[in-house]
């Protein structure tokens, strides 16, 4: 798995691929469907939002609430939940869930992922 990060940090290098790229109003409304459905922490809507800021993206707190309304929640994962996140394979949760058609609220369009 490290290697593989290291190989993914060389082709971000020299795509030339910068933050504000990827950082779109869709990229940040898929982070806060995936944290809804793992059962959310209060700490990813501050940090959503001030990646938010910071990237020039308009979000708020709202927007948190409208897309978590519409997300079933996969895994009840904590801080907010019931079972930890060390242990996916016990509530349930696969790595193929991750990429599974469907899961986002948008289709990725520019990103670092392998």
């Amino acid at each position: 798995m490290a290697a593989a990060a290291g190989a993914l940090v060389i082709d971000v290098l020299r795509a030339d691929l910068r933050p504000r790229q990827i950082i779109t109003r869709a990229a940040l409304e898929n982070a806060i469907a995936a944290v809804a459905a793992t059962g959310g922490s209060t700490n990813a809507v501050l940090h959503l939002l001030a990646i938010a800021n910071e990237a020039g993206v308009p979000l708020d707190i709202d927007d948190f609430d409208r897309i978590s309304a519409k997300v079933p929640l996969l895994a009840d994962l904590k801080p907010g939940g019931t079972l930890r996140r060390d242990r996916p394979a016990s509530c349930g949760w696969h790595p193929a869930r991750r990429a599974a058609p469907g899961r986002r609220r948008h289709a990725p369009r520019e990103t670092p992922s392998p």
